[in-house]
């Protein structure tokens, strides 16, 4: 005989399934602005920039690691977009087709360019954490674009002024002819020039990996200084101009080429042989470089940058709801001022899910956009060697206007 269910059963099961029903609706508040998305990291682990691409590489690792221990719904694909503008697209391409809905990179400026009117058509955002070209901040397919480090308008009126303060009255550019190379070698120019110093501008072929022809024009311009805006193809150029009497003391570095193991490429078997030779980079004050196993300078600023663009793609689709490119723009303009403060995913997603406006504070230091998606506060390292380490002789933090 079929049993019939009593009345308190029933009234029973129908609590249970009440309760069930009242703690899956807690779990869907409590998870109400967290988005998943899916971010592609285009970032050089092979080429002329792999030496502060694999540190980057680490750090956007980390902060998947650390965003999803935090709660975060984030995915990241890889693509490696060497140093070749004409590879990199394939490689964006590629991701795209694998449905990634935010990108972080390139590591070079001019990769990105490869790219961005892709990206802008699609309305996808993008994040670098190390472009420095003062392109970026003016034109019109970069409405989807942002970094977070400071356009080399910033850098070039410090490398000027290590020059001119050593008494250099003629120098000579060698610069990368690509967008980095040739807005650096633009801004120093007119830095210099203003000073009364005289110039000449050498540009080469980034492809190339001899530099006779170089030399010969630096010599022949009778430069009594050289700057060298180089990716480590630059090495042998180096390496060629102290051969050619140009001493450490009499060549300077841009930010293409901040490796700490210089002298060592240099000539192995000499430790000082660029003792002396000076750079400007951009930096971060914190600690976050101690977390990057990479060979990578403690006031290196590429790897924690990087970090933070993943960081805050992550919080720019949660504070949107969505991982729309408009809606995520949006949210990007505003997720490093007028909030409260906070120091990590998790703690600005605990914010963000309670209702409260965020001032994202990264581990690369305050970003603090602007209208062109610049960061508006920056700190710069002054580095020499010295038995051939690296070593940073000062750090100067620098307020940026606007598209500085």
């Amino acid at each position: 005989m079929r049993r019939t269910p009593s009345r308190l059963a029933i009234t029973l099961l129908a609590l249970l399934l009440a309760a069930l029903v009242g703690l899956r609706a807690c779990g869907d508040a409590g998870d109400s602005h967290r988005v998943a998305i899916h971010v592609g990291a285009v970032l050089p682990a092979s080429g002329s920039l792999s030496s502060i691409g694999l540190p980057m590489l680490e750090a956007v690792r980390l902060a998947e690691s650390d965003i999803r221990a935090a709660g975060g719904l984030l995915t990241i694909t890889h693509a490696d977009s060497g140093t070749d503008p004409a590879a990199a697209p394939a490689a964006v391409d590629w991701l795209l087709g694998e449905g990634v809905e935010a990108i972080v990179g390139a590591g070079a400026s001019g990769v990105s360019q490869s790219f961005i009117e892709t990206l802008y058509r699609e309305r996808i955002p993008q994040c670098s954490g190390s472009n420095t070209s003062p392109a970026f901040s003016t034109q019109e397919s970069a409405a989807y674009y942002i970094r977070t480090v400071p356009s080399d308008r910033a850098i070039a009126p410090l490398l000027a002024g290590l020059i001119t303060d050593d008494g250099h009255g003629r120098v000579a550019i060698v610069a990368r002819d690509d967008d980095w190379g040739r807005s650096l070698a633009g801004e120093l120019a007119r830095r210099l020039s203003e000073s009364g110093v005289d110039l000449s501008v050498i540009l080469y072929d980034p492809r190339q990996t001899t530099f006779d022809g170089e030399i010969a024009a630096v010599a022949s311009s009778g430069a009594e200084a050289v700057v060298n805006l180089v990716f480590a193809e630059g090495v042998s150029l180096i390496r060629g101009l102290l051969d050619a009497g140009y001493g450490p003391h009499r060549q300077y570095l841009g930010n293409g080429l901040a490796d700490p193991d210089l002298a060592r490429l240099i000539d192995p078997d000499d430790a000082t042989v660029v003792d002396g030779l000076r750079l400007v980079q951009p930096a971060t004050r914190g600690s976050f470089n101690e977390r990057i196993t990479v060979p990578t300078p403690a006031t290196a600023a590429y790897p924690a940058a990087v970090y933070d663009c993943v960081v805050l793609l992550t919080l720019a689709a949660e504070i949107a709801g969505s991982v729309d490119g408009e809606r995520m723009m949006e949210a990007l303009s505003d997720v490093t001022r007028h909030g409260t403060q906070c120091r990590s995913y998790g703690e600005c997603s605990d914010l963000i899910r309670s209702g409260v406006e965020i001032d994202y504070v990264g581990v690369s230091g305050p970003i603090d956009f602007d209208g062109a998606g610049d960061v508006t506060v920056a700190t710069y390292a002054v580095v020499t060697y010295r038995n051939g380490e690296f070593t940073t002789l000062a750090l100067r933090d620098v307020a940026l206007g606007p598209n500085e």
